[in-house]
Parts: structure tokens; C-alpha cells; sequence
């Protein structure tokens, strides 16, 4: 299940990406209408999704590589015991 979403991710990304590439390219060189151009307007707007992706896909490899250098770390660390030992933990009784 978890493949089948990666996949359909993906796909959907790489189709945004290639569509707003199309944009650009097809009307790059229009003939400007003036301030309220809905065209170059459209232009913005692809150049700022492209730019969000870009700086989300590089703060999530960010995220993801110091996951990575992070459980490394604690892999090479030496074996902490993660619960206290305590009576109850050793099950010992208390008998007055």
C-alpha cells in the first residue's frame, strides 16, 4: 500500500513539474497586455510553485539526512539501559 502511494506522489510531482515547464515555455514570449497581464501573472505564479517545491523537496532531504546522521549516532553509542532498574522492574518482592 505504502509503494502504491509512493508511487502516485511521485507521478503527480513529476507531472506538476512537467506542466509547469510547458507553461513556461509556451508563453514565455507573449505579447504583454500591460500591468494586469494574466498571462505574466500565470508566469509568477508557476515560478513561485516551482521554487516552493524546490525548497520543500531540499528541506525534506535536510530532515532526512539528519535522521540519518542522528540514528547513526545513537546505533555507535554504548548500550544505555533505556528504563531504570528499580524493585518493581526487578520484581521483587516487599514482604513485611
Amino acid at each position: 500500500m505504502r509503494k502504491i502511494g509512493s508511487i502516485i506522489l511521485s507521478s503527480l510531482l513529476l507531472t506538476f513539474v512537467i506542466f509547469t515547464i510547458m507553461i513556461e515555455a509556451a508563453e514565455s514570449r507573449h505579447e504583454c497586455s500591460g500591468e494586469d497581464c494574466p498571462i505574466c501573472h500565470l508566469l509568477l505564479v508557476t515560478q513561485d510553485n516551482l521554487r516552493l517545491l524546490c525548497l520543500t523537496l531540499g528541506s525534506v532531504a535536510v530532515c532526512i539526512s539528519i535522521y540519518a546522521v542522528m540514528t547513526e549516532v545513537a546505533l555507535r553509542l554504548p548500550n544505555v539501559p533505556t528504563v531504570k532498574t528499580t524493585l518493581i522492574t526487578q520484581k521483587v518482592r516487599l514482604n513485611d
